[in-house]
């Protein structure tokens, strides 16, 4: 009986590695990410220069928005819904103490004093990253099973 070497076994690990890695890759992107209110279109023009939240930035918001609000305090996850009394209103995804992901019928409407928000992010398509995405799976995906199928 003829025992492989640990140098022939290295191709067949490298080539099923970079597949596991690729395969993770493509499981953990996403096509959504979330982006700075202040880079979404139209540009601000007039970013705070004190290092506070331009409260003005808040009108590029669409209700169904999901949003990251960033507080002195905490840090929530909602979908928007209005700006209302001050208050930026939404509804809660997340428990902002343990960050577990809240059901359909546990979450509920929060209001968050505009005052007190450091920043806010907004979950946006992001279209070169899934032409990107895209691309690399068509082309690169029936070569890496062809290069795992065929090694050693």
């Amino acid at each position: 009986m003829k025992r492989n070497t640990f140098s022939q076994r290295i191709p067949n690990f490298s080539g099923k590695l970079i597949f596991c890695i690729y395969l993770l890759v493509l499981l953990l992107d996403s096509c959504a990410s979330y982006n700075n209110i202040e880079s979404i279109q139209p540009k601000s023009e007039a970013k705070s220069t004190d290092g506070k939240f331009n409260s003005k930035n808040l009108s590029k918001l669409r209700q169904g928005d999901r949003i990251i609000v960033q507080t002195y305090k905490s840090r929530f996850i909602l979908i928007y819904d209005e700006l209302e009394d001050g208050e930026l209103k939404g509804l809660l995804e997340k428990n902002p103490l343990t960050q577990a992901r809240l059901g359909k019928s546990d979450r509920y409407m929060i209001g968050i004093p505009i005052d007190e928000i450091e920043f806010v992010k907004v979950r946006k398509f992001n279209a070169p990253r899934s032409i990107g995405l895209g691309i690399v799976s068509v082309v690169v995906m029936p070569l890496l099973i062809l290069m795992v199928a065929f090694e050693g």
